[in-house]
Formats: C-alpha cells, sequence, structure tokens
C-alpha cells in the first residue's frame, strides 16, 4: 500500500520525462555521448523523484533542462548539451542531502 502511495505522490514531472523520452527515438540525439548522459540524466530524475528528496521544484527545472539539452543534441550542439546535462546534475545531485519524507 506505501509503494502505491508514493507512486501517487510522484511528480507530475514524471510524465513529462517519460513522454519526452518517448520523442528521442531512433536517432533523434544525433550523439552517443547525448544519448549516455540523456539516459543516465533520465534515471537521475526519476530516481531523485521517488526518492523524495529534492524539491519539486528543482525536479521541474531539471526536467526542462533535460528538453533543452535533447534539442541542442538534436541540431548537432553537442558541446552546449553536454554542459546543460552537467548543470542537470549539479542541480539535482546536491540536493539529495535531505532525508526522504515518510508517507
Amino acid at each position: 500500500m506505501n509503494d502505491v502511495l508514493r507512486l501517487l505522490r510522484l511528480p507530475h514531472l514524471l510524465l513529462l520525462v517519460t513522454s519526452s523520452i518517448a520523442s528521442a527515438q531512433d536517432g533523434d540525439l544525433r550523439s552517443t555521448s547525448c544519448v549516455a548522459r540523456d539516459l543516465a540524466m533520465v534515471i537521475l530524475i526519476e530516481a531523485r523523484g521517488e526518492m523524495q528528496n529534492v524539491r519539486p521544484e528543482a525536479l521541474a527545472d531539471a526536467t526542462m533542462q533535460l528538453i533543452e539539452a535533447r534539442k541542442a543534441c538534436q541540431n548537432g550542439r553537442n558541446a552546449e548539451a553536454l554542459a546543460v546535462y552537467d548543470r542537470i546534475a549539479a542541480l539535482i545531485g546536491s540536493e539529495g542531502t535531505e532525508a526522504p519524507k515518510d508517507p
């Protein structure tokens, strides 16, 4: 039951992440480094959302930056995209210092 409640409390952000993953198929991300970093950031965002130890606003910001990075990758601006992915990791990676919230 607690697992169900936790899933119900996940930010709507996960829906946004999932839908944006669907649009990043079949070579839309043009480099291996973009694909690898994108996957790592999606996993990080989802994990932070499940642990509930990052402010929802920070998760939303990270998701918007993820979309920005994907657009840069799709347009061949890999260095710019990788810098955005680094900002995402810094944004929500450093926020994981609070204890998870109890249900």
